[in-house]
């Protein structure tokens, strides 16, 4: 088994030093090419990659064969500012050494295909064999955990109050089917394209969010203790997701519906969503417009289907979101969707 250190960072210096740091421990040469790590063919093949994605946010995408065994270490340091959320997506036997010394085979089911760790607390990886590792690492600073976890908390949240707090945390949890969906769409998106960037860190968000929300319904129950002017803005926002062909209520509509004043749902729909009204529901339709083009659908037929009676409208409301009119994304995307590497293709 070969050994390496490496350290934990949402800036791309890390991936670097960690080319650099697996470079001396196996003797062979790897190095960084563009957002990709590039290994001898004896040793890996497939995709690692890391991306930066917004200020204290970034993503590693790994969809690979290890031919080698590989031990990646990382020590404690002091004081907690970056957290790492791992999501395994593949059948692999990848064991993950706690700090607590308990070895943890995210292979072997869903129960602890996850791990969120904090860089104050160790941590191993051990790669297999000949198996194709599938997993997607949410990297961020404890100052973006902080603006996206919602500050209206069950007192039962030790632990998300705790990553709030950016204190020192260490656990394993269930991929649940939604993330486990997510993820799989983030590794089997290539990023090429330039729509590719905000797409990518839109499918994060949604899936940094579906982790906490687990996470709180997991320490206090289904029935999470939420005030009950957060339950009905939450059924608001889930009942206008499913109608998004549906002109959207304005800001006093959607308080009156709430049986709340316009001040008090701004205030309340903002700490909770951390965007918003309109930024927040613009961005959910267009979310949902590009997974529609995934589809080949048609860019009239997907401008109607989130609310878009003017398509020109639509095009430039999804120009200004993504970087390309919906026909060029549909175009792109297809494009690179049949050129996405096998498992055994090499990075690069």
């Amino acid at each position: 088994m070969e050994y390496a250190d490496y350290y934990l960072s949402t800036n791309k210096k890390w991936f670097r030093d960690f080319a650099v740091s697996l470079s001396q421990h196996i003797g062979q040469h790897v190095h960084v090419e563009g957002n990709s790590l590039v290994f001898p063919p004896s040793v890996a093949e497939g995709r690692f990659e890391f991306y930066e994605l917004s200020d204290g946010l970034s993503i590693l995408l790994v969809d690979c064969v290890f031919y080698k065994s590989l031990k990646l270490s990382r020590a404690a340091v002091r004081g907690t500012e970056y957290y790492k959320i791992f999501f395994n997506a593949g059948d692999a036997r990848l064991i993950i050494e706690k700090n607590s010394g308990r070895r943890v085979d995210t292979g072997m089911d869903m129960s602890e295909a996850v791990l969120f760790t904090s860089n104050s607390v160790p941590v191993s990886f051990v790669t297999p064999v000949g198996s194709r590792v599938r997993d997607v690492e949410l990297i961020f600073h404890r100052s973006w955990a902080h603006k996206h976890i919602p500050d209206i908390l069950p007192e039962e949240a030790v632990i998300v109050k705790d990553i709030k707090d950016g204190k020192a945390v260490q656990f394993t949890a269930t991929i649940d089917l939604a993330c486990l969906d997510i993820v799989n769409e983030m590794l089997d998106t290539k990023m090429d394209a330039p729509s590719a960037y905000p797409y990518i860190e839109g499918l994060a968000l949604q899936l940094f969010s579906s982790f906490i929300r687990n996470e709180i319904v997991e320490q206090v129950g289904e029935n999470f203790i939420y005030s009950n002017e957060n339950k009905r803005i939450a059924a608001f926002v889930e009942k206008q997701e499913q109608n998004l062909d549906l002109r959207l209520p304005s800001l006093e509509e959607a308080a009156i519906e709430c049986n709340m004043g316009r001040s008090k749902f701004i205030s309340l729909f903002m700490a909770h969503y951390k965007e918003s009204y309109g930024s927040f529901f613009v961005r959910m339709k267009l979310n949902k417009a590009y997974e529609m083009l995934l589809q080949n659908r048609s860019v009239t037929d997907v401008a109607h289907s989130v609310g878009y009676n003017n398509v020109g409208n639509f095009i430039k409301a999804f120009r200004g979101a993504f970087g390309l009119s919906p026909k060029q994304a549909k175009q792109r995307v297809f494009e690179k969707m049949s050129k996405i590497s096998t498992p055994n293709s090499r990075i690069g």
